[in-house]
């Protein structure tokens, strides 16, 4: 069990620096764009279609499962403070739950919406030419489902360190 563990941070950590670069190339583009505006006086053609498409979507979603699986997304506890321990175990358990499931659906229907743009060859007319869309939805069903999967292994992380006597693994 360990070792799906271990190769699941693995990937998760793959997904982050894949982030990491289309970040840095995002950057690059912009400087890019902006050099050739200012200094030459010839923008780039379709870097706002490029930077909505191409590199916001992957920035957005590659790091949900990092952030999953550190116990990063924001947590409204006003009302579960006053839970006790055991209550507020369970309610994690219910909780992951209902994200896997809530995930597993995002995945399939998303996964659906990128095999469609794909078969239609989706693209983004441009003045001059045309931008290919559709490799961009596959990074959506690819960050919900990383993130179902670190779901998953958290609430199996938390029903053995449960059964062990502690809260958290």
């Amino acid at each position: 069990m360990t070792g799906m563990f271990k190769w699941f941070d693995r990937f998760v950590s793959a997904l982050m620096v894949l982030g990491e670069i289309i970040v840095a190339v995002l950057c690059l583009h912009i400087v890019v764009q902006i050099i050739a505006s200012a200094v030459f006086d010839s923008p780039l053609e379709g870097t706002d279609a490029i930077v909505s498409y191409w590199y916001m979507v992957p920035i957005v979603f590659l790091p949900l499962a990092h952030i999953q699986r550190n116990d990063k997304h924001i947590k409204a506890e006003i009302f579960t403070n006053k839970l006790g321990r055991k209550s507020r175990f369970l309610l994690d358990l219910v909780i992951l739950a209902a994200l896997g499931v809530f995930c597993a659906l995002l995945t399939w229907q998303t996964m659906q919406e990128a095999l469609q743009a794909t078969r239609m060859n989706e693209a983004i007319e441009l003045v001059h030419t045309s931008l290919p869309a559709w490799p961009g939805r596959w990074f959506v069903p690819l960050g919900f489902g990383a993130m179902g999967c670190a779901v998953v292994l958290m609430f199996i992380r938390r029903v053995v360190a449960g059964a062990k006597g502690r809260e958290k693994p």
